[in-house]
């Protein structure tokens, strides 16, 4: 008998290995992905950038890859899920009091973005309130100054607002008066700080005595 034995051969097909990258984001902001793609081939770059939203930072990245820089490259060895971290920033409120003596302010400190701050003023006798002031610009003649702090915004990382509140030492008008009219010269009279000296002159004109203040 005779047995015909027939090799065939055998090719073997491979298809690429494909994976896919989820980007996810906690807080307000977003991430650029380059290249954008639903599949990713063995070991392909990915550059990936956290951009926060205007009062929020980005803080870091965590899951299938970690650090704190807003950009980040990826090498795509296997699925990956990834996530960007965003936080309000945050605004120190503070408020230099001219002069020292002249008052106190309550409202300084750490605040978030888009928070409502209230500042007040608390004029020491014998002083009044004469202001705050933001870059030597008047924003508020009133005791109680408030304000939302994204009015303020200035760059996406902790930022300081700065103020300044001025008080005015009191002031009194010290009016000097001869009776009857022409009857003398008198001096002294003008505007006076609280607490300050004042002296009053009288010179009687011929004719004429000193009565008495």
């Amino acid at each position: 008998a005779l047995v015909l034995i027939v090799f065939g051969a055998c090719e073997y097909l491979s298809k690429p290995v494909a994976y896919v990258l989820t980007v996810l984001h906690e807080g307000n902001g977003s991430v650029v992905v380059t290249p954008e793609k639903d599949k990713y081939r063995f070991n392909e770059t990915v550059s990936l950038e956290a951009v926060p939203d205007e009062g929020w930072r980005f803080t870091q990245w965590t899951g299938d890859h970690s650090g704190t820089s807003r950009h980040a490259t990826i090498k795509m060895n296997q699925s990956k899920e990834i996530v960007a971290h965003f936080e309000k920033q945050k605004v120190v409120v503070a408020v230099n009091i001219v002069p020292l003596e002249g008052g106190t302010v309550t409202g300084e400190g750490t605040y978030d973005y888009d928070e409502l701050v209230t500042l007040t003023a608390l004029p020491n006798p014998p002083f009044n309130l004469g202001g705050w002031y933001r870059n030597d610009a008047l924003v508020a003649s009133t005791p109680v100054f408030s304000f939302n702090t994204k009015d303020y915004f200035q760059t996406q990382e902790a930022y300081d607002l700065d103020f300044k509140v001025e008080f005015d030492p009191k002031t009194l008008e010290v009016s000097v008066v001869a009776t009857p009219a022409g009857s003398g010269e008198v001096t002294g009279g003008g505007k006076y700080y609280w607490d300050e000296l004042v002296e009053l002159g009288a010179v009687p004109y011929t004719g004429y005595g000193n009565g008495g203040w």
